[in-house]
């Protein structure tokens, strides 16, 4: 659980009272979601199927612990679990279409910086 102070808790209530709008924001994310792990499939990466507002990818030419912290050099900002069994997943968090072009023109750098070497 979070904390959540007036203005917040407001806003979430408010956003339930326009189900059109939400519902709208939950096919954009679905939308966005699909894209980008067909997108990184392309790119050879392992792209878990999710039905959340998140993605699981592994690359194939990068540990995840570099691949992450190479993101986060660029200003992207992903997670990492330092866990044995999922530790080259980073979990990608779905954005809005810009945020998530920006994430994927990183992604295509670092690895042709990562190829280069």
């Amino acid at each position: 659980p979070y904390n959540v102070n007036r203005l917040t808790t407001a806003a979430g209530v408010a956003c339930f009272a326009d189900n059109d709008y939400y519902l709208a924001n939950c096919r954009t994310i679905m939308q966005t979601r699909e894209d980008i792990k067909a997108r990184l499939r392309a790119l050879s990466f392992t792209v878990l199927d999710s039905s959340a507002n998140f993605l699981f990818v592994k690359s194939s030419h990068m540990k995840g612990k570099a691949l992450y912290l190479a993101l986060k050099q660029k200003g992207i900002l992903v997670r990492h679990f330092d866990q044995p069994e999922i530790t080259d997943y980073l979990r990608v968090t779905i954005g809005t279409p810009k945020q998530m072009e920006a994430f994927l023109k990183a992604v295509k750098e670092i690895e042709d910086e990562n190829q280069q070497h």
